[in-house]
């Protein structure tokens, strides 16, 4: 019996192990993980490409989450990419929020006189690439690259 047990217990720690995993070309940070999309898309279609992969574009909660994903990006700057991506906030409702659920910002990050666009449909909020990654307010129907998160619990392995 206990043998039982024990066998049953490796079971579950492995498969409990393996489902934590992202799927191959994402990376995880807490319990979440990420992929950057470098098709350009205006942001309602960014944000629609994320729902394929059962994501949503990106909500940065906190200073470390947007630390994480800024020296990531970081990464690919090094190599001459400039990647501003969208990430899963606008104001389109009169204030800035997470899209699809409308959570209020607990954590900001905007470029100096951000947000401020005077710029018609700037109502979408970027990963600025040429101040360092740093929020800034874009026109939504502008193209860019964009950034999916989904949470671990809701990731399938693949590969």
């Amino acid at each position: 019996m206990i043998k039982a047990i024990f066998l049953l217990s490796v079971l579950y720690t492995g498969a409990a192990a393996e489902a934590a995993c992202c799927p191959d070309g994402w990376v995880r940070y807490g319990s979440s993980c990420y992929t950057i999309i470098t098709s350009q898309r205006d942001w309602t279609e960014a944000a629609s490409d994320c729902g394929i992969y059962g994501a949503h574009l990106i909500h940065i909660e906190t200073k470390a989450e947007n630390d994480f994903i800024k020296n990531y990006l970081k990464k690919f700057t090094k190599t001459g990419a400039s990647l501003t991506s969208w990430i899963g906030l606008s104001d389109m409702i009169g204030s800035w929020q997470w899209t699809p659920n409308g959570e209020t910002l607990s954590f900001s990050d905007w470029s100096p006189g951000q947000p401020g666009r005077n710029e018609p449909n700037s109502n979408c909020a970027t990963l600025w690439a040429p101040k360092g990654y740093t929020w800034d307010d874009y026109g939504c129907n502008l193209s860019a690259n964009f950034i999916c998160e989904k949470s671990i619990d809701s990731a399938t392995i693949v590969g």
